[in-house]
């Protein structure tokens, strides 16, 4: 009965070492060749009766599997390096942000005018209706004001009720909804 046990403990333990080393061969890189040879020394000393108790076989496939799974722990780190290094080698180069020539001021034919280190565009309320565009007035080339004669602007990257300079004249920031680096002025064209 002794022998039997021996026989099916010695079995399952060989099946663990055979997975393990299986698992491990499948890595890739050089950490799965590394693997190959403590396995072999390992089988050797087992097949040539150098490990004679099952203690001693035991303690060297526990051995075994610790080395396989830091072997294959490595290989997986390896490989996510290389995955990120490659990743980085392949993203696009980043374009300079469009710049627009200084101009007399925004127009409705310019469209667009760079001032002061921003760029200058409008938003018509014939398309996006402001809640308090009845409070605001309109100038003679269709520009919104407030009730202080401030041009109505929205500009996302400042606070509410900012006041500064823009190519038209003083502006005050009543609304967002910009990039960043972007006054919007409110017309009514």
């Amino acid at each position: 009965m002794r022998s039997i046990q021996g026989l099916i403990v010695g079995a399952l333990g060989l099946a663990l070492v055979v997975a393990v080393v299986c698992l491990a061969g499948s890595a890739r890189g050089a950490n799965a060749v590394e693997v190959r040879p403590v396995f072999a020394d390992v089988s050797d000393k087992m097949e040539s009766g150098e490990l004679h108790d099952r203690a001693a076989r035991a303690a060297a496939r526990i051995e075994l599997a610790r080395i396989n799974r830091e072997a294959a722990q490595d290989a997986a780190r390896k490989a996510e390096t290389d995955a990120a290094q490659a990743a980085v080698a392949q993203e696009p180069e980043r374009a300079e942000p469009a710049t627009y020539a200084p101009s007399e001021g925004l127009t409705k034919e310019g469209g667009a005018n760079y001032h002061d280190g921003r760029i200058e565009t409008y938003y018509s309320s014939n398309v996006l209706y402001h809640k308090d565009t009845p409070e605001w007035s309109l100038d003679d080339e269709g520009f919104y004001r407030d009730g202080q004669g401030r041009y109505v602007v929205a500009a996302s990257d400042m606070e509410p009720g900012a006041v500064f300079e823009g190519s038209k004249g003083e502006c005050v920031v009543l609304d967002t909804g910009c990039a960043p680096g972007v006054t919007d002025y409110y017309v009514g064209w």
